[in-house]
């Protein structure tokens, strides 16, 4: 009730300025990726976007919505997607996910690996819940190799500076990869990768349509 009220409210805002306001929730590696574009497509159209991170496993998204117009979430790409008829889902895009190794692993020399072949290898990974760690246990699944995981962090950055000075090895999504003492190898013969989605309430105001539209576009232009 106080959410539709606030968004009664905001409305009435809008009427007043002529500007729409949008409020967009996102995790922090796919705002690095798409929140500039986004921003910049939407001032085109009058829109202002309230833009915050929200990092947080996938079933804990959609209730976001209580408080956001727009939340972009990532799931495993295995995983089932929402589906309830309080929320719409528009996928967005699909990135790999790669491993990555330390520039000194003999590892580094090569472009891909296959999964049996880092059996013997430390793991770091996110939290569990995560998108990321949902992707290894469903390899895991896939394959029966266990991978063995001696840290967890929810920080890329981080991630890859244990990684960088061979405390580990982890998956990395591939646009997310920018340490130059890691090298990113692809899996060979298993599919991994995790999807964006941008979750929104079943009948979307036009601007905040207009926004879903604009992370679609973005998403769009790194595949091209």
């Amino acid at each position: 009730m106080i959410a539709a009220v606030e968004r009664a409210q905001e409305e009435m805002a809008t009427y007043r300025s002529g500007r729409s306001r949008v409020r967009l929730a996102m995790f922090p590696s796919g705002s690095t990726l798409l929140l500039p574009a986004v921003l910049d497509r939407a001032a085109d159209n009058e829109i202002a976007v309230d833009a915050s991170h929200l990092d947080v496993g996938y079933p804990d998204a959609p209730p976001a919505l209580a408080d956001f117009d727009v939340v972009v979430t990532h799931r495993d790409e295995r995983t089932a997607p929402v589906a309830s008829p309080r929320v719409r889902v528009t996928e967005l895009m699909r990135e790999p996910l790669d491993v990555v190794v330390p520039r000194t692993s003999s590892l580094a020399q090569r472009d891909s690996v296959s999964v049996a072949e880092l059996a013997d290898h430390d793991w770091i990974s996110v939290e569990g819940g995560f998108p990321v760690d949902d992707v290894l246990l469903s390899i895991s699944a896939v394959t029966g190799v266990a991978p063995r995981v001696t840290q967890r962090m929810l920080d890329f950055t981080t991630i890859e500076a244990l990684v960088a000075a061979r405390h580990g090895i982890a998956l990395m999504p591939r646009h997310a990869s920018r340490h130059p003492g890691v090298k990113p190898l692809v899996l060979e013969g298993v599919r991994a990768a995790r999807v964006y989605e941008a979750l929104t309430r079943p009948r979307p105001r036009r601007a905040v349509a207009a926004v879903v539209d604009t992370l679609a576009a973005a998403a769009a232009d790194l595949a091209e």
